[in-house]
């Protein structure tokens, strides 16, 4: 229903229109336009949020903000983008070739969407990622890749007073293991490593059989990327209680979004749209990921957070600055 809305914002433009399938998580929207011999842009923001359809919670204006789901989270980014075009359009032809992709799975990480995005990047000059702005109003510019991994320990069970010996503990394999992954951690280059979700055992009286463990990393580079994974996946070559066998599953599902060559030409030319418009705009890192991440990995250059200012995504205050709004949309056109 959503993209619905969206196609119809631009029936009167003839731009091309396609659905792709989306599989399990709905039908995704392209719009496209050729300029032969132009440089092709790439526009990219998601329709998914991460609220059900049963929220009770309407949409809302006050005090020059707006509320409701996903109001920054990103419906107003994608606004930003057709009415950026629809202006363009108004004025003429538009004098380069673009494609426009809103996905509908972005919010779970794009399971489906990603692959339409190899073939989208293989024609792709610079990429613009329709995400929202930091709540300063800087863009962002390089994002943290995204590892998860899960951790699962197999023991033997056994009466906890009887006979303890004939166990194996794989809650005590796990602590162990948690503070090998935990270690892989490197603040002075920003990786992180989360164990987020823990679980295992069956109660105090028996030595626990079995246990898991889900583990974040959050990485700068793709040399920091390849070192968590590496160390990740040597875990189980050492093991700190006899007999426990340890398994690791899992990866890096978003890459490092890095400035890559072409990256500083965007940056220099929204830097002159600025100063045209009289605004003054930074660029900036962000720990979250966005689809940015993904074209950064199949090597196009990208900017990210082109959407409007706004903040508090995910939770039931998230909201738009308005004025924003119009302010970001003039200076993508």
């Amino acid at each position: 229903q959503v993209l619905d809305f969206f196609a119809s914002l631009m029936e009167e433009t003839g731009f091309k229109a396609t659905r792709l399938d989306g599989g399990e998580y709905g039908d995704h929207l392209l719009l496209e336009h050729e300029a032969p011999g132009k440089a092709r842009l790439l526009f990219v923001g998601h329709a998914d949020t991460v609220f059900t359809p049963e929220e009770d919670w309407p949409f809302s204006v006050e005090d020059g903000k707006a509320y409701g789901p996903g109001v920054i989270d990103m419906k107003s980014g994608i606004i930003t983008v057709l009415y950026a075009l629809k202006a363009l359009n108004k004025l003429g032809e538009i004098p380069f070739a673009f494609t426009v992709l809103l996905n509908a799975d972005e919010e779970w990480g794009s399971p489906n969407s990603r692959h339409y995005l190899v073939d989208l990047a293989k024609d792709t000059d610079f990429a613009f990622i329709l995400e929202p702005a930091q709540p300063d109003g800087r863009l962002i510019n390089t994002r943290k890749g995204v590892g998860k991994f899960d951790l699962y320990v197999e023991g033997r069970g056994a009466h906890a007073g009887k006979s303890p010996e004939t166990g194996i503990n794989s809650v005590l394999e796990l602590a162990h293991q948690i503070i090998k992954a935990e270690s892989l951690a490197n603040k002075a280059l920003l990786t992180t490593m989360n164990a987020g979700f823990v679980e295992g055992g069956q109660s105090a009286f028996i030595v626990a059989p079995s246990a898991h463990a889900e583990i974040e990393s959050r990485v700068m580079s793709p040399e920091e990327h390849q070192r968590v994974e590496k160390g990740m996946a040597d875990l189980p070559k050492t093991t700190h209680v006899p007999g426990a066998k340890v398994r690791v599953t899992g990866g890096f599902h978003r890459p490092p979004m890095v400035r890559l060559p072409g990256t500083e030409k965007l940056e220099n030319s929204i830097l002159e749209a600025t100063e045209l418009l009289g605004l003054t705009i930074e660029f900036s890192l962000s720990g979250a990921a966005s689809d940015g991440n993904n074209l950064s990995g199949l090597g196009v250059p990208v900017i990210d957070g082109m959407g409007p200012v706004g903040g508090r995504e995910h939770s039931r205050d998230e909201y738009l600055e308005l004025e924003s709004l119009y302010e970001r949309t003039e200076l993508l056109a």
